[in-house]
């Protein structure tokens, strides 16, 4: 908390805001809410001092999933998206009465 105060992200006023009374859950959604009014600068910093401070994990969740721009993705010829579907079916289908070549 007292990184984001001393880079300007939350005030003194939001760190007692956040750091009041309320319960562990409830200053994290507090402090999530402010976050949440800032700019993207402030949640860029935020993310950084997670991360900086072990909760890297919740850094990703916040994120969310991240795609990754060096993996090219092969274009869908969309003339064959029947076939693919009736393709992708079959295969379902053969791997639940198991004559299907998906085995787990």
């Amino acid at each position: 908390m007292s990184s984001l105060v001393s880079a300007g992200v939350l005030t003194s006023s939001d760190q007692q805001r956040v750091g009041g009374w309320r319960s562990g859950d409830e200053n994290s959604e507090m402090l999530l809410d402010l976050i949440a009014r800032k700019s993207q600068t402030d949640f860029d910093q935020f993310i950084d001092a997670l991360r900086r401070c072990h909760n890297e994990h919740v850094a990703e969740y916040l994120l969310g999933p991240q795609v990754d721009t060096a993996v090219e993705v092969p274009r869908v010829d969309v003339n064959n998206l029947g076939e693919m579907r009736e393709a992708m079916q079959q295969t379902l289908a053969d791997d639940k009465t198991g004559s299907g070549s998906l085995r787990r």
